[in-house]
């Protein structure tokens, strides 16, 4: 945040010195009003391409073999052209370099979760699908787990509302 901020002033004091420029070329004809007017339009610009370039810019610095799952896309009254070009916010990726099979159930794989937010930062979290029932639960620190670190009595999410992220992980690796 700190960043777009300064990213931010700084457009500013670049858009305010073009239109200082143009009014002394212009011998004093141009209006005064022109200086913080292309300050301000300068700011309003950069921090509209850093809100909306986010997604790709963090999407290309992703490795290969993190697969983007599932996008959510935000709208918000005091950015009212986010209702005719919705910006994407967060996404979640499923990091397919960390894939680990279960012995025992063939369908079961567990994966790191990455979850990305335009504001809050990143978070990981280890997740194991039921490709065959598909499901998924968090794989939290207190998880039951027997020796070879296979979950014991998974507790499944049944909401479906991790359906993409099920299916790009399945898929992923080769297991409907």
């Amino acid at each position: 945040m700190l960043m777009q901020f300064i990213a931010a002033i700084t457009a500013g004091v670049a858009g305010g010195l073009l239109a200082f420029a143009l009014r002394h070329m212009s011998k004093g004809r141009a209006p005064k009003w022109l200086i913080p007017a292309f300050a301000g339009g300068a700011m309003l610009a950069a921090t509209i391409s850093m809100e909306y370039g986010w997604y790709d810019r963090t999407r290309a610095n992703l490795a290969d073999d993190v697969i983007v799952a599932s996008t959510v896309q935000g709208t918000s009254f005091y950015r009212p052209w986010t209702y005719l070009f919705p910006m994407t916010e967060r996404f979640i990726a499923v990091d397919m370099q960390t894939v680990r099979t279960n012995n025992a159930i063939q369908e079961q794989i567990r994966a790191n979760v990455w979850l990305f937010d335009r504001t809050r930062g990143t978070s990981r979290l280890e997740v194991l699908f039921d490709c065959a029932g598909k499901q998924s639960m968090a794989v939290l620190p207190d998880t039951e787990r027997d020796a070879n670190g296979n979950v014991t009595a998974p507790v499944w999410n049944t909401t479906g509302s991790d359906a993409d992220i099920v299916n790009t992980a399945c898929n992923a690796w080769g297991v409907s």
